[in-house]
């Protein structure tokens, strides 16, 4: 097989009866072998047992919810499917993304080590006696984490400095300020995210100041590891969610990824519970951000060179050397689509059809839904590649809220 050839299968794949599916321009896919096959134990920090310990951290916080999961019976009948079940984190403790929930268990964590404090009987609100301005927190974001981090530090008294892309949208800097954070750009030549990334590592060790990424790299794990572990409360109440409405698993997950972070602890949630029978995971990319699809294809950690999208939280061009090996060995499926798809599930979520429930998304939040529905809609020879059939239940996550300009 040369090149060309190697290439076209990995795009475009093949069905089961040997013939090829077509994708449009702008979509990737490639199919994971590694899935089930990995060899080595499954990271013993995103099991069911840890998220009954984070979920009870979450539950301590004043203002804590449980995130409601949507059932969306109807379009799952205009689909043809046997179900569609949409996690909607777009109001977690009044904010409009899941990432306060890493955030706060970061610094929880990161604090109760700083000060010597006992984990175990320690609270958020304990956290609260420590001197006002004692710590200043520093972080990147496209948007969401940064802001999460600088509602965390408000509510500790403290100070924030979160470095941003050049491009980001104003709307999404003043929320990070409302908070009373210094928001800076990268001084570099690179303006992205990745720049603004490696802002932090000049604040690695200055007295009173504490760097919170949910990116890793080499050297810094032991954070975005809390991160990851700080959204296994999300899986643990979908779980028991759809365990209540008689579902012991959904068939499918379908979940974007910006660096991996997210994915990656929900793919390690339930392999941790169910191995080889989890349910069959799709990771979803922006075209011009596909960073994980692209490790994928070479079958090690790679960088991409990001282009334009409005999936705001998903532009990474590096993915996290700590979420990349749980994607690599237990996620089955990566695809990589243009921005229309999810501004088309952004629509598809809503303006639903009787009895089914609206939920209002932002563009990132958006993109697992508009994927499954332009597959299934659009592409049943990709739809059938994926093993999806009239019986598959599939789980969401709605990752934000309405983002604006």
């Amino acid at each position: 097989m040369n090149q060309g050839d190697r290439i076209q299968r990995e795009e475009y794949g093949t069905v089961s009866n040997g013939g090829y599916f077509t994708l449009e321009k702008g979509w990737s896919y490639i199919e994971n072998k590694r899935a089930g096959q990995a060899e080595g134990t499954p990271p013993d920090y995103l099991t069911a047992e840890v998220a009954n310990t984070v979920r009870r951290f979450h539950q301590g916080i004043k203002g804590y919810k449980t995130t409601p999961l949507v059932t969306l019976e109807q379009f799952a009948k205009e689909l043809n499917i046997g179900g569609i079940y949409v996690k909607d984190l777009s109001s977690v403790l009044g904010l409009d993304s899941f990432k306060v929930l890493g955030a706060s268990y970061a610094v929880f964590r990161l604090l109760c080590k700083t000060l010597s404090l006992n984990e175990e009987t320690a609270s958020f609100a304990d956290l609260r006696s420590i001197p006002k301005d004692k710590f200043t927190f520093v972080t990147a974001t496209d948007g969401n984490f940064g802001k999460a981090v600088a509602w965390v530090a408000h509510q500790l008294r403290q100070k924030t400095i979160v470095y941003v892309p050049h491009n980001m949208i104003m709307r999404r800097r003043n929320a990070i300020e409302t908070f009373g954070a210094k928001v800076l750009e990268p001084k570099g030549e690179d303006k992205s995210f990745d720049g603004a990334m490696h802002e932090l590592s000049s604040y690695l060790g200055k007295d009173s100041y504490l760097v919170v990424s949910d990116t890793s790299w080499e050297g810094y794990a032991e954070i975005p590891r809390n991160v990851m572990q700080g959204y296994l409360t999300m899986c643990d109440e979908a779980a028991e969610q759809l365990s209540s409405l008689g579902l012991r698993k959904p068939s499918h997950i379908f979940v974007q990824a910006g660096c991996g972070g997210l994915a990656a602890s929900i793919v390690g949630y339930y392999n941790s519970l169910f191995g080889n029978d989890r349910p069959i995971s799709i990771i979803v990319e922006p075209t011009t951000a596909a960073c994980l699809l692209q490790s994928a294809r070479n079958g090690k950690w790679a960088k991409v060179k990001l282009g334009d999208t409005i999936m705001a939280g998903l532009s990474c061009g590096e993915p996290s050397i700590l979420a990349w090996p749980v994607l690599h060995n237990y996620a089955h499926h990566f695809v990589a689509m243009p921005d229309d798809v999810a501004l088309y599930g952004m629509r598809v979520l809503a303006d639903p059809k009787p009895p089914d429930k609206a939920i209002i998304s932002g563009e990132t939040g958006a993109a697992g839904m508009g994927c499954l529905t332009h597959i299934l809609k659009a592409n049943p020879d990709f739809a059938k590649k994926l093993g999806i059939t009239r019986s598959s239940t599939i789980l969401l996550f709605n990752t934000e809220g309405e983002t604006g300009e």
